[in-house]
């Protein structure tokens, strides 16, 4: 089976992306109590601090495997900060006060980390999934287009354009 990427840096890049692209300044909700976060403490209440992650308040920023890193300044001290995708609770909209539930999407989706169990229980008859082939299923036919049947998709050429014509 090959090895799965964890979907947390990609999906936390998509709402982040379309905050950005919809001219909305990005806010982040970190639980500060969670292992890896590399935060100032003392802007931490009740475990739990909002940051800004708009591009105008953060330097190198990258969404890596693991986690958010990046630069940003407190109190004019330049401060480097680490945020695990378990740590992070809301992505909060300024202008609208919108809240993603970033966390619970992140944890709900995230194949690689189900992978490692599943990779655990590979010898387990018992697994949840077998494959098996069904004989009485109607295989495509190229000629299915030329009875009328259609697939719902079709192939075609990046250097073919009939609106061109």
């Amino acid at each position: 089976m090959p090895h799965l990427l964890s979907f947390k840096p990609y999906l936390f890049y998509a709402y982040y992306n379309w905050f950005i692209s919809s001219g909305i300044t990005p806010h982040l909700m970190v639980n500060t109590s969670v292992k890896g976060v590399e935060v100032p403490m003392d802007y931490v209440h009740d475990h739990r601090i909002v940051l800004s992650i708009a591009e105008s308040a953060v330097k190198d920023f990258c969404a890596g495997p693991n986690s958010l890193t990046f630069k940003a300044t407190f109190a004019g001290h330049s401060e480097t900060i680490i945020i695990p995708y378990d740590a992070m609770e809301q992505l909060i909209a300024k202008e609208t006060n919108m809240a993603i539930p970033l966390g619970a999407a992140l944890a709900a989706l995230d194949i690689s980390d189900s992978q490692q169990t599943d990779d655990e229980n590979e010898d387990d008859e018992d697994s949840g999934v077998e494959f098996v082939s069904d004989e009485t299923v109607e295989k495509p036919d190229d000629n299915n287009e030329e009875e009328g049947i259609s697939s719902g998709f079709e192939f075609v050429d990046d250097d073919h354009d009939d609106s061109k014509k």
